[in-house]
């Protein structure tokens, strides 16, 4: 059964998000590590995000998977995403890392 690693960077309230969104660096970022990137959600201003509407659909985000790879593979993608975004790993919102699997770069 193949093994799946994931990660999820949210980047909706990221002034800087605009060149991670571009699928060239994706791709990128891809053949380096092994991994699978993909933005997902929808972006949402921050006038919206209380709005009934915007609470059922999620904020953007990029995912991270690698099918078969090992965890490290995930983790240096995480790397070079915060490299693209210039942000510090305290600074945003991670979903899915084993705790104390993330150091910084």
């Amino acid at each position: 059964m193949p093994v799946v690693h994931h990660a999820e960077i949210e980047i909706n309230d990221l002034d800087n998000r605009g060149l991670i969104l571009k699928s060239n660096i994706q791709d990128q970022i891809g053949q380096w590590t092994g991994t699978t990137l993909v933005t997902r959600g929808r972006y949402i201003p921050k006038h919206r995000q209380t709005d009934i509407m915007t609470k059922l659909e999620r904020p953007l985000y990029i995912h991270i998977s690698a099918v078969n790879k090992d965890w490290s593979c995930t983790e240096k993608a995480i790397h070079y995403v915060l490299a693209v975004l210039k942000t510090k790993p305290s600074s945003f919102w991670i979903k899915g890392i084993p705790a104390g699997q993330i150091s910084r770069p």
